[in-house]
């Protein structure tokens, strides 16, 4: 989604001399946006305000916490209530209301100086909001600037009530109090103590560290320490040092013991970077447990015979901490998986010779696309693989398969995706990463290769019955021969 940013009024309130004043919209007409409520909805916003404007924020409180998106898309998850802390002062608290019943869905907020704002907006399961470009979550402006899709009346956030809005809200705690209280009281839910911690993590200052250090000494919860790990590379050393001892704390002196936690942080963490740093905590594992932890997420087999591939995150973390950690041993694994007559095996080994770009795999990654392969296989996992490869051979071996199968639907929207990621064109532009496994390997012969693959997009194009497919599979034969005359 594109966000829409218009133009915001400057709101007059009973806000004492020297509150900062915030852009929203006025307050809403009667006879417009409420017009929208239904007499349940109606009866639900009055009784809400209520609550709202008594809501006080304690250690027992729910918190709502957030999900980054592409494209300035931030979910917004923890229904029905919570609250929601926007930087180191500002905080909105939100209540919402859905039914199935043709009733409006709608949400409303009171800001931490007493204002209420409603939005009509679906929060089952989760609450969308797009962000102005550049800006992130950090003020309570920022968040009056982000916008729904609502179905219902306008995308923005309308104010509706400030009649709470008196000096003595300014006593009550900031963000910042509010999270470091949760992140230390016994009565919070776990899940608001771990999103107070993650809050205080990215904080980042200080008073923040001295609150969430001695709740991390010890823990698994890896993605926490992972977040730790990474905060303090932007600290200074002292920082730095004291996240490292955290992290040891956790992972234990026992080298057996330390194995198995070290492969259960390796397969939990979310980025590269972080897989490299915790692979500099490996002195002190026993080695061979740390391989066959890691190896046993590799090689398992495909015991429910799902269609679905397995879980990917763990996979991609596992083979990439197998290739650090002996990089012969690991192509070797790699390829005997590739003859596995399990499906999960193969899927795990085409995945790991294409991150290696191992170019001898090449006749038996091309092998694997001919034929009728069972359902459970999924030919785009060797096509990617190819494209990682990326030599003239793995191309060639894209455009035979294809010139070969031109009706085969699968395989053309597979070998589009190839081409978009290694050479632009078509809709997709490209977009893969380490993070989801896509991506290829820029061919060296780029006009050869382009022409070669835009004559067999062109067969496609003749032999496929399906429209959509015809239509990408052209754009995807014209970009080609755009860039490769």
């Amino acid at each position: 989604m594109t966000p829409v940013c218009g133009m915001w009024c400057l709101v007059v309130s009973t806000l004492p001399l020297g509150t900062p004043a915030v852009c929203a919209q006025p307050i809403a007409d009667e006879d417009s946006l409420d017009g929208l409520l239904t007499p349940v909805t109606r009866q639900w916003q009055a009784e809400a305000i209520e609550r709202l404007q008594a809501f006080r924020p304690e250690a027992a409180a729910p918190v709502l916490w957030t999900e980054e998106c592409d494209d300035g898309l931030l979910l917004v998850h923890g229904w029905p209530r919570g609250i929601l802390w926007l930087g180191r002062e500002d905080w909105v608290y939100l209540e919402s209301f859905w039914s199935h019943d043709g009733d409006p869905q709608v949400v409303l907020g009171i800001d931490r100086r007493g204002r209420i704002y409603r939005n009509f907006e679906h929060v089952c399961p989760h609450l969308p909001l797009t962000r102005p470009p550049g800006r992130t979550l950090d003020s309570l402006d920022a968040f009056l600037q982000t916008e729904t899709g609502a179905d219902e009346g306008p995308p923005d956030w309308q104010l509706i009530d400030d009649s709470a809005a008196t000096a003595g809200r300014l006593d009550l705690p900031t963000a910042w109090e509010h999270a470091a209280e949760v992140a230390q009281a016994e009565q919070a839910s776990p899940a608001a103590r771990r999103t107070a911690l993650l809050a205080l993590i990215r904080e980042g200052s200080e008073g923040s560290w001295a609150v969430v250090e001695p709740r991390l000494h010890g823990s698994t919860d890896w993605r926490l320490l992972e977040e730790a790990l990474t905060a303090a590379e932007a600290a200074d050393d002292l920082r730095r040092a004291a996240a490292r001892d955290v992290v040891e704390a956790s992972l234990g002196a026992d080298p057996a013991e330390r194995a198995r936690r070290l492969a259960e942080a390796i397969l939990a963490t979310s980025t590269q970077e972080a897989l490299a740093r915790l692979l500099t905590f490996r002195e002190g594992t026993d080695p061979a447990l740390l391989w066959a932890a890691l190896e046993t997420v590799v090689s398992a087999p495909d015991q429910e015979g799902r269609t679905k591939w397995r879980a990917f995150p763990p996979l991609r973390n596992a083979v990439a901490a197998l290739v650090a950690l002996d990089r012969e041993a690991a192509a070797s694994l790699f390829r005997s998986l590739l003859d596995s007559p399990d499906v999960g095996r193969r899927h795990a080994g085409v995945y790991g010779v294409g991150e290696l770009r191992l170019d001898d795999t090449v006749d038996t990654l091309a092998t694997i696309l001919d034929g009728q392969p069972e359902p459970q296989f999924r030919p785009l996992s060797a096509c990617v693989a190819l494209g990682k490869i990326g030599t003239p051979q793995a191309y060639e071996a894209l455009a035979a398969r294809l010139l070969q199968a031109p009706g085969d639907p699968t395989l053309a929207y597979s070998v589009l995706g190839v081409v978009a990621e290694a050479l632009g064109g078509g809709d997709t532009g490209g977009g893969g990463t380490w993070a989801n496994g896509w991506w290829a390997t820029p061919p060296e012969d780029r006009p050869a290769t382009a022409r070669r693959l835009g004559a067999a997009l062109e067969e496609v194009v003749i032999h496929t019955r399906n429209t959509t497919l015809s239509k990408k599979a052209r754009e995807g034969a014209a970009a080609l021969r755009e860039s490769a005359p």
